[in-house]
């Protein structure tokens, strides 16, 4: 039985076969009968190994049927207990063992009390004891006063005062003299912060005499009213027609080096350059193929511009070339004279009637 529990389940299960089997090999059986042919062959059978002969020296059999039968019980046993615990292996395990029970770390151990702080004596006085409850009782009323002595009152005999004081004196019988008024302060209150006074501003230093400055040249060309500067009509050499004027800045520096006429104006004085309005001439007029279109015999001819809507006139100088098929004006000394209303600025051009006129130039 130990050897079935080593075993396992596997081998428990095969236990209940072989207690089956010994119970068959225990009971008694009856003895096989063999035939007499049988017999005589067993015996004629030649063997090689020598059978077991019961009681033999070394046997395993006694000759007793049932101590036999025993002995052959145990080792099937054995036998198949050994076969079922290869073919059924056991999976038990013994049971783990307990747990060691966990070792808790020493308790700590409690920290010493700081001893309270010492108060250091002090010179107050100890405090007062919480009133009683209960009222005082009454006090006993003040004795009553002495009653008012008819006599006057005399100083005490000179006996009673020290000897070191001298006798006081008698009362005088002259009033006190009276005390004089304090006369009122002249500065009851302080006078107000008044401002103050500025310096006056330093006069002017005196006018210096000096000697009127000379003219100065213009720098800007003079506008007029179709006229020469003394007042006479130009001459007409030819009329053009009708041609639309718009406007350019040439001021306020009116820089000849960059005209289309600079090589033709070399050499010419301010005086003249200035004297009559700029403009850039391209007006195309087929009929007229003198003036048809920009050239460089043009440079320094003058004009006499008329606005068609107001009637204002200016004589103008060709200096240099637009491209646009019409008349640039400078907007300062000829389009806005021109310009008298305004709507020319507004509408970005103006029309006006180009007449060819004689200069009257000064010296250049």
């Amino acid at each position: 039985m130990a050897v079935a529990l080593r075993r396992g389940r596997g081998a428990a299960a095969c236990s209940l076969m072989l207690l089956v089997a010994a119970a068959a090999a225990a009971a008694p059986s009856p003895e096989p009968q063999q035939s007499s042919a049988t017999s005589r062959a067993i015996e004629a059978t030649p063997t090689s190994l020598p059978l077991p002969v019961p009681g033999a020296a070394g046997s395993k059999y006694s000759g007793d049927g049932a101590t036999d039968r025993a002995a052959a019980s145990g080792i099937i046993l054995d036998i198949i207990g050994g076969i079922g615990g290869i073919l059924f292996p056991s999976h038990d395990r013994p049971p783990p063992p307990p747990p060691s029970p966990r070792r808790l770390p020493p308790p700590l151990a409690p920290r010493p009390q700081r001893p309270p702080p010492r108060l250091l004596a002090t010179s107050a006085p100890p405090a007062s004891p919480p009133p009683s409850p209960t009222p005082p009782p009454p006090s006993p009323p003040p004795p009553a006063p002495p009653p008012p002595s008819p006599l006057p009152l005399s100083p005490p005999p000179p006996s009673s005062l020290p000897p070191s004081l001298p006798p006081p004196l008698p009362p005088s019988p002259f009033p006190p003299p009276p005390s004089p008024p304090v006369p009122p302060s002249p500065h009851p209150l302080s006078p107000p912060l008044m401002p103050r006074p500025r310096p006056p501003p330093p006069s002017p230093p005196p006018p210096v005499l000096r000697s009127a400055p000379p003219p100065a040249t213009p720098t800007t060309p003079q506008t007029n009213d179709g006229r020469y500067s003394n007042g006479s009509e130009p001459t007409v050499i030819v009329t053009l027609g009708t041609s639309r004027s718009t406007y350019h800045y040439y001021h306020p520096e009116y820089r000849v080096s960059t005209l289309y006429c600079a090589d033709a104006f070399a050499g010419k004085s301010s005086a003249w350059l200035i004297a009559y309005p700029w403009i850039a001439y391209c007006a195309p007029f087929p009929r007229t193929a003198a003036w048809d279109g920009m050239s460089p015999n043009k440079c320094g001819k003058c004009l006499r511009l008329t606005n068609n809507r107001t009637g204002a006139r200016q004589i103008v100088r060709v200096v240099d070339m637009c491209g646009h098929s019409a008349i640039d004006s400078d907007y300062l000394s000829a389009f806005i004279p021109l310009d008298s209303d305004g709507q020319g600025y507004l509408d970005g051009e103006i029309f006006v009637t180009v007449e060819v006129v004689a200069c009257a130039d000064p010296p250049s």
